[in-house]
């Protein structure tokens, strides 16, 4: 038998929890679009922490939920008692869209750091991409600053 207090606790915590990771992956993308690669390094024992929350965020939900293990939770929502549903709903809502906001937020990290890292592979290879007035690419040759004399 579900305990919908301890529920409904539970998912107003995760949810804090969850507010403290999308504050914390929106400065990471503000280091990252920075090239800020020291800051970011400062980052990771908190985020590493995080980790371990979210972990045990989870164990804590198995807990709750050990008899509900092959329902969603929208499933559990709607058999809840009708004094319980509208916070239960309220408190996945903000859930789902904290947890779309953090990949979104990851995601546009992640796009920065590839496009970064394909530039420098295209450098290292001994060419630049570049774009045309109508938007084609073309490569051009590079030069090392090191070969040119000064």
């Amino acid at each position: 038998m579900i305990n919908y207090d301890e529920l409904i606790k539970y998912i107003n915590e995760c949810n804090d929890h969850y507010r403290e990771i999308l504050n914390f992956e929106t400065k990471k993308l503000a280091l990252v679009t920075a090239d800020d690669v020291e800051g970011i390094y400062k980052m990771i024992n908190q985020e590493q922490a995080y980790v371990m929350k979210s972990n045990a965020f989870e164990k804590r939900r198995f807990q709750l939920l050990v008899d509900e293990k092959d329902k969603n939770f929208s499933q559990i929502i709607d058999e809840a008692p009708d004094n319980y549903k509208r916070r239960l709903r309220n408190g996945h809502r903000e859930l789902s869209r904290l947890v779309l906001q953090i990949k979104k937020v990851n995601s546009d990290a992640q796009e920065i750091v590839a496009h970064r890292l394909r530039v420098m592979s295209s450098i290292k290879n001994g060419f630049v991409n570049s774009y045309n007035n109508d938007g084609t690419t073309q490569r051009s040759d590079t030069v090392s600053i090191l070969n040119q004399d000064i």
